[in-house]
C-alpha cells in the first residue's frame, strides 16, 4: 500500500528522528509519495531556521529525490473543498495544507498517511494514520 509522507514526517527524516528513521525501514520497498504542498512546508522550516541554511536545503533536496512527488490539480482542490467544507459543517476544521495534502492522496488513491499530525488527519474518514 503506498504511502504519503507528511511535512512531520519529512521534517523528522532531516532531524534522524529514531521514530521516522524506523518508519522508513518499515516502508522500504513500498512506493513513497509526498505532496508539493509538503516540500513548500519543510523548505519554509529550513529558511526559517536561518543556520546552516545551505546544507538543510541539500539534505531536503535529497530527501525528495527520493520521493514521488504529487502536485495539486484541480481534482485534488475539490476534493479538499469538499473534505474542508465537510470539516467546517461538523465545526471540526484542520489546517488547510493538512487538507490540501490529504485531497492531493486520495485524489491519487493513497489513503495512508504518516505524520505526528495524528489529530487533524484523523478528521477525515478515507485516511489511515501510520505514526512513529
Amino acid at each position: 500500500m503506498p504511502t504519503l509522507l507528511d511535512s512531520t514526517a519529512l521534517i523528522d527524516i532531516l532531524e534522524d528522528n529514531p521514530g521516522a528513521n524506523t518508519l522508513l525501514e518499515h516502508l522500504k520497498g513500498e512506493a513513497v509519495f509526498t505532496t508539493r504542498i509538503n516540500v513548500f512546508e519543510v523548505l519554509v522550516g529550513v529558511y526559517a531556521l536561518r543556520q546552516h541554511v545551505e546544507k538543510k536545503l541539500r539534505d531536503a533536496e535529497q530527501l525528495f529525490l527520493r520521493l514521488n512527488i504529487l502536485e495539486l490539480n484541480e481534482v485534488s482542490a475539490k476534493w479538499a473543498a469538499r473534505i474542508q467544507g465537510s470539516l467546517y459543517q461538523q465545526g471540526k476544521p484542520i489546517d488547510d495544507t493538512d487538507c490540501l495534502t490529504a485531497a492531493i492522496a486520495l485524489s491519487h488513491g493513497i489513503t495512508k498517511i504518516a505524520t505526528r499530525n495524528k489529530k487533524h488527519f484523523e478528521q477525515i474518514k478515507q485516511i489511515s494514520v501510520e505514526t512513529y
